[in-house]
Parts: C-alpha cells; sequence; structure tokens
C-alpha cells in the first residue's frame, strides 16, 4: 500500500556543545544529522527514513491513533534548519 508522502529531509544544526537529541516518532532511533519531517494531520513528525513514515502510516495510525490522542509527544527538537514543510 504506497501512499504519498509530504515530507523533506532536513538537517539538524547544532553547537558542538548542544546536548539535545533528536529521535525518531516510530523506532526512537538517535538521529544525528539529517531528519525526515513529515506533516501528518497538523502535527510535524521526525523520522529516521522514509521507512519509518511509511510504517507510521500503514501499523501505527490505524492501531494507536492520532498524535494528538497520545501522551508525551514532543515536538521537532530545536535546530532543525528550515522553514515548516510546504
Amino acid at each position: 500500500m504506497e501512499t504519498e508522502t509530504n515530507g523533506r529531509w532536513v538537517e539538524i544544526a547544532r553547537t558542538w556543545h548542544d546536548t539535545a537529541v533528536t529521535n525518531c516518532a516510530l523506532c526512537g532511533r538517535l538521529v544525528p544529522r539529517r531528519i525526515w519531517l513529515v506533516e501528518i494531520d497538523g502535527a510535524v513528525l521526525p523520522f529516521c527514513n522514509e521507512e519509518c513514515e511509511g510504517l507510521y502510516r500503514s501499523y501505527w495510525l490505524p492501531k494507536y491513533g492520532q498524535p494528538e490522542t497520545r501522551h508525551n509527544v514532543k515536538s521537532p527538537s530545536p535546530g532543525l534548519t528550515g522553514e515548516g514543510l510546504g
């Protein structure tokens, strides 16, 4: 089941002493340099790659629902370069 994606790769810009981390919204993998940002139902979510986004859309959303219904959802980490999606 192939779905059209509206995501894009974004470089994470951090200083050498920044301790912030960015994790994939699905698998939790630490993403050090480039993040795949996708807007899903009004929420911008960071993924480590397009495959995690696909699994999120095909498995996570149907099983657990939209991000607004879950607890402890964090916004993308600071340091992401670029303006919103679009």
